[in-house]
């Protein structure tokens, strides 16, 4: 009987030091602010005024297709003519990705990002160690683990110094959620995206409608991927 009851005294003590450890409350307020991605609205072709438009309607990040379709305008444009904004490249071949910025004598620096299929990101890791790169499965893999090993405070070694999206639906399952989880993933070096229902291992849904702008929290400081920025855009930043 004494034995039962000191297994539950430990658990319950256990569930308080827990409690406490994954308070969003106690954490400090995070550093930044919150930075959209848009989505492209013309898969496959890079218009620099429609890019311009997006940007202008509250993108601080915009996605390029870095193989444009035939008879389309080539990445160099929008990378030559709005180099002072933060681009997101949609990558199938590595060497013709990197070729885009050879050109152009353009660094890759922390205002580019790389995503795609395993063997093209690898090669960009390889080449560009320090640039901002993942696979879709990767950011997936770094949530599906930290649902069960945030509760223990645990950062998995899947996420360290790589990329987390987050279905908005499913934030719920996010231990800290949002303070107390943003600064082990600032910790980690790891980049939060929070992005729409679904969990595709091969596309990221953006949000596109006016409801879930009131699903994000006022004190998260990650990207968000927007599929409408018009929308989304002009109405979180007012």
């Amino acid at each position: 009987m004494k034995i039962g009851n000191a297994i539950r005294w430990t658990i319950a003590i256990a569930l308080i030091v827990l409690s406490f450890a994954n308070a969003s409350w106690l954490a400090p307020q995070p550093k930044g602010s919150l930075r959209l991605i848009a989505e492209s609205r013309q898969p496959g072709c890079q218009d620099v005024e429609v890019t311009r438009a997006d940007i202008m309607a509250g993108a601080d990040v915009v996605t390029i297709d870095a193989i444009p379709l035939e008879g389309c305008t080539p990445p160099t444009v929008p990378l030559r003519e709005l180099a002072r904004y933060s681009m997101i490249f949609e990558v199938e071949n590595a060497a013709a990705t990197l070729a885009i910025f050879e050109q152009i004598k353009r660094p890759i620096d922390q205002r580019y990002g790389f995503i795609g299929h395993d063997a093209a990101i690898s090669e960009i890791r390889r080449k560009h160690p320090n640039a901002w790169a993942f696979t879709i499965a990767e950011a997936r893999k770094c949530f599906s683990d930290y649902i069960w090993q945030g509760w223990l405070t645990v950062t998995p070694s899947s996420c360290k110094n790589g990329t987390m999206v987050i279905p908005i639906d499913q934030k719920w399952k996010v231990a800290g959620w949002p303070r107390r989880f943003q600064a082990r993933m600032a910790a980690a070096g790891t980049r939060v995206i929070l992005a729409g229902e679904g969990t595709e291992p091969d596309h990221i849904s953006g949000l596109g409608k006016l409801e879930e702008i009131a699903e994000i929290p006022r004190d998260y400081t990650g990207y968000v991927w927007v599929s409408n920025i018009e929308l989304i855009g002009r109405s979180i930043r007012r």
